[in-house]
Parts: structure tokens; sequence; C-alpha cells
């Protein structure tokens, strides 16, 4: 009997939840669409470069940070509204994890593109993972007033721009691309204004009852950005082979 009413009570759960369509339907359809199409291009462009063992154990503990505070640090700091906090880490982690790999194949496409292959290294994850950080920023601008479409449509745009604005840059100002992922935060912050902007309408409301915070929230929030203050000298000193100490040195200090 138990078992029974327990069942009643999680189908009636399910369903008096009315999703909108774009979330039933439109949503899974397009990640899946995408998804595949990544595959592919994976399956017939990139290949493995071998990495000396030093670089790889000298690189690979700062690529772990980069990745922690893309998904946990970023994650976390993504529950800052009341009603959005399982989502803002949902998105997060599904959002970086499509920005990672289209990342890494327009960096290949236009960085790393030797014998009709996209060479990836560790440091092309690296690379991948700065990318992406600018889409989560972008994020934050617009989180819980934008549809999960929106937003992984928004995040597949803003790497492609991103990527293509580190190839002008390079080829035009002679500015390596090691130092243009540095303006990552500019970019993603100006991106997500524009993004709000673009979708904004006059007849809205200025504000809205979901928009606050709680304290479990708010503490939530904290740990995300305890998380990145505590990797902040990985992050910036990430892409450095010479002076890599220095520059984890000036960041912590």
């Amino acid at each position: 009997i138990n078992r029974r009413k327990l069942l009643i009570f999680f189908r009636k759960a399910i369903m008096s939840q009315k999703l909108a369509p774009s979330i039933r339907v439109t949503f899974p359809l397009l990640a899946l669409s995408l998804q595949c199409i990544i595959i592919v291009l994976f399956a017939l462009f990139v290949k493995y470069s071998e990495d000396s063992p030093n670089k790889y154990n000298a690189t690979y503990p700062v690529f772990q940070d980069v990745n922690t505070m893309v998904f946990i640090g970023f994650g976390f700091l993504a529950t800052f509204l009341k009603r959005y906090g399982r989502s803002g880490i949902a998105f997060t982690m599904l959002l970086a994890a499509f920005a990672l790999q289209w990342a890494t194949i327009l960096e290949g496409l236009l960085f790393d593109f030797r014998e009709s292959k996209i060479q990836i290294s560790i440091i092309s994850l690296i690379h991948a993972d700065l990318s992406a950080v600018s889409a989560l920023v972008s994020m934050g601008a617009v989180l819980g007033k934008t549809s999960p479409v929106q937003l992984l449509l928004m995040t597949i745009l803003e790497v492609t721009c991103f990527t293509v604005n580190k190839w002008l840059l390079d080829i035009l100002l002679q500015i390596n691309r090691k130092t243009s992922d540095m303006y990552l935060h500019l970019f993603g912050a100006v991106f997500g204004l524009m993004v709000s902007r673009v979708l904004h309408r006059s007849g809205l409301k200025s504000g809205h009852e979901k928009e606050g915070s709680l304290s479990i929230s708010d503490l939530y929030s904290m740990i995300g950005t305890i998380f990145l203050w505590m990797f902040w000298p990985s992050f910036n000193a990430a892409l450095l082979d010479m002076n890599r100490e220095k520059a984890i040195f000036n960041t912590y200090y």
C-alpha cells in the first residue's frame, strides 16, 4: 500500500509540471543535434597530439584547477537567484560541456590545423576552458530571463565570436592568443549586456518576485566565489610557459 501511494504521489508530481514545448521538445532535439554534429566533426578532424611527459606533468595540475573553476566555481556562483539554484548549476554544466567541445573545434581550425587534422594537446583543453568561461560570464547577465534553447544558442554564438575575435587580433594586431584569452571577462560581460538588451521588451516589468535571493542561495553562491578565489592564480598562469611562478605570486598577493 505504501509503495502504491508513493507511486501515485510521484506520478501526480510529474504530471503537474507543465513544461513549455521549448523545454520538452525543442531543447532536447537541439542539444542532441548539436552533440551529433560535434561527434562527427571530432571523428573526422580531431587528432590527439603527444606532449612530452615533462610538459604534461607541469601543465595538467593547472588544467585541473581551471576545470574546477569552470564547473564548480561558476556552477555554484550561478545559484544566486532563489528560484534558479539547481537550474543554475545544471545550466553551467550543460553550457560548459557544449562550449568546451565547440571551442576545441574552432580553436583547432583557426590555430592548430595541421596535416588536415585538428591537433589537440593539454594546452588546447585550457584554451577551450577559457572560451567556455566567457559564455558562463554572459549567462550570469541573463539567467532566469532566458529559456534553455536561448542559452544554448547564445553559448554557441558567443564561443564562435570569441574565437574569431582572438584570430582577428592575432592576424591584424599581432596579439598572441595567450594574451587575448585574458580579455574573456570583458568580452563575456559586454556580450551578456548585449544579449540582455536584445531580449529587453519595453512592456516588461522592472522587477519580478523571482529575482530575489535567499540566505541558502547566497551561501552556495559564496562557495562558488571561494572556489574562484582559490584557483585564480592558476587561472592567470595557465597558459604561460615562462614566468608562471611570477604570475602566480602576483595574482596571489
